[in-house]
């Protein structure tokens, strides 16, 4: 009964770590688990998928491989942070095999295992976020400019609704126009058709 038991326990440990590695390979994110001297023991494919290097150039490498040198140490430094208070996050930038820069936030939780303690962590690329927060700006300047210049049409319109006198009506386009397009000074001319002239 016993060795049956540990056989049923073997198998279903078996099943944990392969529904484990199914879940950590098919993360969106950069998985990675580090040792105490900074060599990468694990990484899930996208790693190689988005940043080109294998595990191999980058269990031989480490960080250098893929931090720059003006963040390498600021990246060591949030390491020994998260060795010693459990855990620690930032925003890194991240080397691709072909030289790109690409922006990470990284979180990594101190594991340990079999006496061993790991960093255990996630990247995430916000490249696609930053260009998302730039196309959400460009639409808010062009929102603000479209709203100002119905503003402006609304004003004018309120203008001839409120008065027949033509003095006060172009008195308002001549302000909305100076405010909208920011120059010092406007001029309406009115042409004269008897005498052909404005």
């Amino acid at each position: 009964d016993q060795a049956r038991q540990r056989e049923r326990d073997l198998a279903a440990l078996v099943e944990g770590e392969r529904l484990n590695d199914a879940i950590l390979t098919n993360l969106p994110g950069a998985f990675f688990m580090l040792d105490k001297h900074g060599r990468f023991v694990r990484l899930n494919r996208t790693v190689p998928s988005d940043l080109g290097y294998d595990f191999e150039t980058l269990s031989a490498r480490g960080l250098e491989a893929l931090v720059p040198a003006g963040e390498l140490q600021s990246v060591k430094e949030r390491i020994r942070q998260a060795y010693e208070h459990g855990q620690a996050s930032d925003l890194v930038t991240l080397i691709a095999e072909d030289g790109r820069q690409v922006p990470y936030f990284v979180r990594a939780t101190r594991v340990t295992l079999k006496g061993e303690e790991y960093l255990v962590g996630m990247g995430i690329d916000r490249s696609e976020l930053g260009e998302a927060q730039a196309r959400v700006q460009a639409l808010n300047v062009e929102l603000e400019e479209r709203l100002e210049r119905l503003t402006a049409l609304r004003e004018i319109d309120r203008s001839m609704a409120a008065s027949m006198d033509l003095g006060e009506t172009l008195a308002v386009v001549l302000e909305q126009v100076t405010k909208r397009l920011q120059v010092d000074a406007a001029a309406i001319l009115l042409y004269r058709s008897g005498s052909e002239t404005l």
